[in-house]
């Protein structure tokens, strides 16, 4: 669904909170910035079309808003989350405010956002559904990939925020600090580490305002690529060694503040075993560069859209190729030359993710080949069999 506001206008209007305004307007200024008329507002003011028996402003399908202390701005939150009345009314987005700062929460995508009120209209998409607008996803896209790419999208540009980046080396260390963190929440959901442990971790043993987060994760790094552990405290000594050299190099873990940590934990608390681990390469791509990243979702080339482009490009040949010859263990094992000299070669790979799925797809049906063949013939393991070679050339 299209809105009827421009950007432009919400823009505008937002501007408000960076000047001074009565408190108690506050849902009332997020509405109209949003599309809402003049005439809707002054019902929700008389008491009309509203939920009564609701401390602050709840309006079905539409908004639960609670004016708080600054030190009840989460706890609120997080208690509206079950609060039967609102679960009723089945709110698009939860927020609290103290007048200063703005929490909210989007239960359809269970996702947060937490602001100043005065930065508001530079940082305003996550409101949009007060405007009836909802995030455009493209068809066959997985939700997990496009959820965790946006999640450490948010955490990369919290962390640029946080720090000041004056080199090529710096952001090199950058890069490579959000590629470990990736791993990480791949491991500890996917039997690498013990479940949920590098989470439970930072969200036992660190701050609440990040303040000891990079000398944590620093340590924990470290050990990661030692075998010796003596002396060395066993919250730091539980993370298991992890060869190929991920760990090896020495960077300059960047500091951190009390939004970082929680988008961490919320990184965390996604299931890394629902997201598709060919788009790896491509997600560390759309976090380290902004300017690679689509509008609201389309952070990378998905498996489906990979597949449109190699499919009538070599692939459907191969199996309609397959299909014709199966019967024959000669021409079964001449396509298997054939796919033994193929070569691919990406000149724009970025992160490589076509060329990954291709050496898999062509390596399925290798696969059924060698299966086919073995019917025909007594062979003892034909999975031992191995024509399909790593000749994916890329640029980089």
């Amino acid at each position: 669904m299209a809105t009827t506001i421009s950007y432009q206008d919400i823009e505008k209007r937002l501007t408000v909170f960076k000047e001074s305004f009565p408190i108690e307007e506050i849902p009332y200024i997020l509405l109209r910035a949003f599309g809402t008329t003049d005439t809707y507002i002054k019902r929700y003011k008389d008491g009309k079309g509203i939920i009564s028996g609701f401390n602050g402003l709840l309006i079905k399908g539409l908004l639960a808003y609670r004016q708080v202390s600054t030190e009840a701005l989460l706890s609120e939150l997080e208690m509206m989350k079950d609060d039967p009345v609102v679960l009723r009314a089945k709110p698009r987005l939860l927020i609290t405010s103290d007048g200063n700062s703005i929490q909210a929460y989007g239960p359809k995508e269970e996702e947060s956002y937490d602001n100043k009120l005065k930065s508001l209209w530079l940082d305003f998409q996550f409101f949009y559904p007060l405007a009836g607008v909802e995030r455009y996803r493209g068809v066959d896209e997985n939700p997990a990939d496009v959820k965790a790419a946006e999640k450490m999208a948010k955490l990369h540009d919290e962390i640029r925020r946080y720090n000041e980046f004056s080199s090529g080396d710096d952001l090199h260390d950058l890069n490579i600090f959000m590629t470990r963190l990736l791993f990480c929440f791949f491991a500890e959901d996917t039997g690498i580490f013990e479940e949920n442990l590098f989470t439970a971790s930072i969200s036992r043993y660190t701050q609440e305002d990040g303040s000891d987060l990079s000398e944590y994760l620093s340590a924990c790094f470290n050990i990661m690529d030692k075998d010796l552990r003596v002396g060395v405290p066993s919250v730091i000594t539980q993370f298991p060694y992890v060869n190929g050299g991920l760990f090896h190099k020495q960077i300059s873990i960047p500091k951190m503040g009390y939004r970082a940590r929680k988008l961490i934990l919320e990184c965390g608390g996604l299931n890394w075993k629902d997201i598709n681990p060919d788009i790896f390469g491509s997600m560390i791509q759309a976090v380290v560069s902004p300017s690679q990243r689509g509008s609201l979702g389309m952070h990378y080339t998905s498996v489906p859209n990979i597949m449109k482009v190699i499919q009538p490009l070599f692939l459907d040949n191969l199996y309609e190729e397959f299909t014709r010859i199966k019967v024959s263990v000669k021409g079964l094992r001449q396509l298997l030359v054939r796919i033994s000299k193929m070569k691919f070669f990406d000149p724009a790979c970025g992160s490589g993710n076509f060329l990954i799925i291709a050496y898999k797809e062509l390596r399925k049906l290798e696969i059924l080949i060698w299966k086919q063949i073995s019917s025909k013939r007594a062979i003892r393991n034909p999975l031992c069999q191995h024509s399909v070679k790593s000749i994916l050339w890329n640029r980089d």
